[in-house]
């Protein structure tokens, strides 16, 4: 039997197993206290300018590969206001199953980031509150070399939800592996 394709050239079963694996991200910060009702994990589909993110106000504790959602970065950018507004209709934004208020922050580090194919965003506490000191994290060990020299901060703790918004998020992670957001906890990327 054949496998159907995908624009990407991913079969549908790689493109399921793709869902599943961001679905099991997202469980595992939920379980592991790193995100609470809001976070969020993508991953970008491979050759495409497209992403999978589970959709806005679903449950993080209990998402499936089915629940996943699909993102077109480019149709996002051309809405990413108008979703934002709608989010505020609890029952419409769950019955439409749109992306999360900031997938900008996602959308923009893809398209500034082509070696990542990964994004987390959480509202953790602790790093919060490291942004909110205005106290960049340092690597301390080897294992942390990656996020070397030291972790850049985003001074503001709005929702990243416009074009503009986004690109600033980009531009300040640079190529580095983790954002600090003043206020509004920490992003990051992955390949």
């Amino acid at each position: 039997m054949a496998k159907s394709k995908k624009k990407s050239g991913l079969s549908t079963r790689e493109l399921g197993r793709l869902k599943k694996t961001v679905a099991l991200a997202t469980r595992m910060l939920f379980h592991q206290e790193l995100a609470d009702y809001h976070g969020h994990v993508s991953a970008r589909i491979p050759d495409t300018n497209r992403m999978l993110i589970k959709p806005v106000l679903a449950p993080l504790g209990s998402i499936r590969g089915k629940d996943i959602i699909e993102v077109d970065i480019d149709d996002y950018k051309q809405n990413c206001e108008a979703n934002w507004a709608k989010a505020g209709d609890q029952k419409a934004v769950i019955k439409l199953k749109i992306p999360p208020r900031e997938t900008m922050i996602h959308a923009a580090i893809y398209e500034a980031r082509p070696d990542v194919n990964s994004v987390v965003h959480t509202h953790q506490p602790l790093a919060t509150a490291f942004a909110i000191a205005g106290v960049p994290i340092r690597p301390i060990y080897n294992q942390a070399a990656a996020f070397a020299p030291e972790t850049p901060i985003f001074h503001s703790p709005r929702l990243i939800y416009t074009v503009q918004d986004g690109i600033e998020v980009a531009r300040i992670l640079g190529d580095r592996m983790a954002l600090l957001m003043q206020g509004h906890g920490i992003t990051t990327v992955g390949d």
